[in-house]
């Protein structure tokens, strides 16, 4: 630069430009440097030039003499000898490498806050291209961790193709590639590559440079040669302290494009980008998304525990006995292998004795005496139990609710409780499938009953109750033909004698043709002696008689018997 200065503006009304474009007009793209790294524990060039230069010094003391003689090192901008100092210090590449890798791999190197907003914003589709000096993994483990999402990775310019700038993807280009050093892009091949993917960003995006020095003549002179190229190219160079020399090597026409904007360091600015955006903080979300996890993960747990209990494959019971050893887990597994009421609950009582603070524990002992021993009192003392020490247990929420709408008749209660049951895990199939009873039955609100029947079966298609409860639904209302396949799942994958009951009936109101076959099914499941205590099959009963049906006394004498109190 010889005669052209960089236009100026101050930080604030950069970030706004990113707001005022969030939904259209200009996109921005940003290029992170390695001071957007330090605040999340990555070491700068500085210090790593500086560590090094004492290993040098101790080493190689003729490579050290010359390194401090350079201009860079005594004006003071160690920073600048980087990678003159890493070729000394590393003779040996892989051994640079390894040395790479594991300040990268440091547990205390974490995305810190300023790129929890980065990930927000890139995650909004429009700001979504990140082109990064450094090799750390920060940017993507943020989207990752903060949004739940996968960003494409460019750790190697073969793999530039791979982008559609213009897309909504988010996208992270490497040019240094992914803690394999190459510390500029001196490779002809790899230097036109970057060049062109470089020229085409700068035609689709403003580019915002944050925390990097201008120390790759190389990305420097690409970054140069595209704003000349692109008569509407816009780069804005954050700095901090002055505005940095490098820039004084780009020509008039680029300078001319180039606007220098003071910043507060990288999680400063970020935040102050999160207030512009109304972004809320992530504490809350943190603790759902973790709910979230222990709850699939414990999911699978119980999926593996009930098929051991279940399984005559004894290396694969010491297998899932070895995993949950010493954790509330094994309790489970032991209740489950045995069949004796009193031994299960005795076991339930042991265990609780050894893990009194297992809301799970609590929770499935509730729910036996719930289901299984009918004492109400016992069930509600251990399901608020289990709820006291973790409020947003879900499935304690789940089963409780269902236990406030069957057996206290507490509707507003049990709506409060599946409410917050689905509230910290809109995924959970009980919650889905038990609300949609609810509100079929109690609240006879039958848009929503269908929008919870059909959340829980894309759950879980499979679910033998809620493709039994979803049939009886459409049945119901004369969508016989919707039904049909709910209730075949429902038949094939039944388990319990009550659900069997329920289903014949079902057949037997709806299904003239295999009636007689369901009739004897009944009779012969109501000499066992079960039943599907209140039970509402009234709905049913309704539809069959306006579709002709000419037993319409007897459904009902069958659905008082199966929906006998015990």
């Amino acid at each position: 630069m010889k005669d052209s200065k960089p236009k100026a503006m101050l930080m604030e009304d950069l970030l706004q430009s990113l707001v005022d474009n969030k939904k259209g007009g200009t996109r921005y793209a940003f290029l992170l440097g390695a001071g957007a790294s330090i605040s999340s524990g990555v070491p700068g060039a500085k210090v790593l030039a500086t560590e090094w230069l004492e290993t040098i010094k101790e080493n190689n003391p003729d490579g050290y003499n010359k390194l401090i003689e350079r201009p860079e090192y005594k004006s003071g901008d160690i920073a600048a000898l980087y990678s003159d100092v890493y070729s000394v210090r590393f003779p040996i590449p892989k051994n640079g490498y390894q040395a790479i890798e594991e300040i990268m791999s440091d547990k205390r190197v974490w995305p810190n806050v300023g790129y929890s907003i980065l990930a927000q914003v890139m995650n909004q589709k429009r700001h979504n291209l990140v082109i990064s000096t450094n090799f750390d993994r920060l940017t993507e483990t943020a989207l990752l961790f903060y949004q739940n999402v996968h960003a494409r990775v460019i750790v190697h310019e073969t793999m530039l193709d791979l982008i559609a700038v213009d897309d909504q993807q988010p996208s992270i280009a490497k040019v240094h590639r992914d803690m394999f050093f190459s510390p500029k892009s001196e490779n002809l091949e790899a230097l036109q590559r970057w060049s062109a993917f470089i020229e085409e960003v700068i035609s689709q995006y403003h580019l915002i440079v944050v925390g990097y020095g201008g120390n790759d003549a190389g990305l420097m002179s690409a970054l140069s040669q595209a704003l000349k190229k692109n008569n509407n190219a816009q780069m804005y160079w954050c700095h901090i302290g002055e505005a940095i020399e490098k820039l004084q090597n780009f020509s008039d026409l680029a300078m001319s494009k180039v606007v220098t904007v003071k910043i507060a360091p990288f999680d400063e600015m970020m935040l102050a980008l999160g207030k512009k955006m109304k972004y809320p903080l992530l504490s809350e979300k943190f603790i759902e998304d973790a709910e979230k996890r222990k709850h699939a993960y414990d999911a699978e747990i119980k999926t593996l525990v009930k098929k051991a209990s279940m399984s005559n494959d004894e290396e694969f019971r010491d297998t899932i006995t070895q995993l949950v050893a010493s954790s509330w887990w094994e309790v489970e597994l032991s209740v489950q292998k045995i069949q004796d009421l009193d031994k299960k609950e005795s076991l339930y009582l042991t265990g609780i004795e050894k893990f009194p603070e297992s809301p799970e524990l609590l929770g499935n002992y509730a729910a036996f005496l719930h289901d299984i021993r009918k004492d109400y009192d016992g069930a509600e003392q251990h399901y608020k139990k289990a709820l006291e020490i973790n409020p947003d247990y879900v499935d304690a929420n789940s089963n409780y609710a269902a236990f406030l709408h069957e057996i206290r008749k507490d509707y507003d209660g049990a709506e409060r409780y599946y409410k917050k049951a689905l509230e910290i895990d809109p995924d959970h199939v009980n919650a889905n499938g038990s609300y949609a009873i609810f509100l079929h039955n109690i609240r006879k609100d039958y848009d929503g009953a269908e929008q919870h029947y059909k959340k829980a079966l894309k759950i879980d298609p499979d679910h033998a109750n809620y493709n039994g409860n979803y049939a009886a639904f459409l049945l119901a209302r004369g969508r016989t033909a919707e039904a049909k396949p709910f209730l075949e799942i429902a038949e094939k994958n039944c388990d319990k004698k009550p659900l069997e009951l329920e289903l014949h009936f079902y057949r037997l109101a709806h299904f003239p043709e295999t009636g007689e076959v369901s009739r004897k099914a009944i009779k012969k499941l109501l000499k066992e002696g079960v039943l599907s205590p209140e039970w509402d099959f009234s709905q049913n009963i309704e539809q069959a008689e306006k579709e002709g049906c000419n037993y319409v006394e007897e459904l009902r004498e069958i659905a008082a018997k199966i929906s006998a109190v015990e």
